[in-house]
């Protein structure tokens, strides 16, 4: 396969290379993929939590939310994560 840069986009391969960062342009190209796909599993993890965020408050626009003083709050977060935790454990040992 063959790429072709714009002069611009090979004098930045160029000195990335010449920095010593990078063996060869395309040690610096498979970065860039490499950091493309992070960029896009962030961008798709945010899109995620933004939906779960607007999901969350039309449930409690619609009335859907339970109130729980701050305490109550904190223990059932707790109480959750201890949860959480155990799982991993037993599945590690599994």
């Amino acid at each position: 396969m063959s790429v072709l840069l714009t002069p611009e986009q090979e004098q930045e391969v160029a000195e990335r290379v010449a920095s010593g960062r990078y063996p060869t342009g395309q040690a610096v190209i498979r970065e860039a993929l490499a950091a493309l796909r992070e960029r896009e599993e962030l961008e798709a993890k945010r899109a995620a939590l933004v939906a779960d965020v607007e999901a969350g408050i039309a449930s409690l626009d619609a009335g859907e939310g339970i109130t729980m003083s701050a305490r109550d709050m904190l223990e059932q977060i707790k109480s959750d994560g201890r949860k959480r935790l155990a799982e991993r454990n037993w599945a590690a040992q599994g």
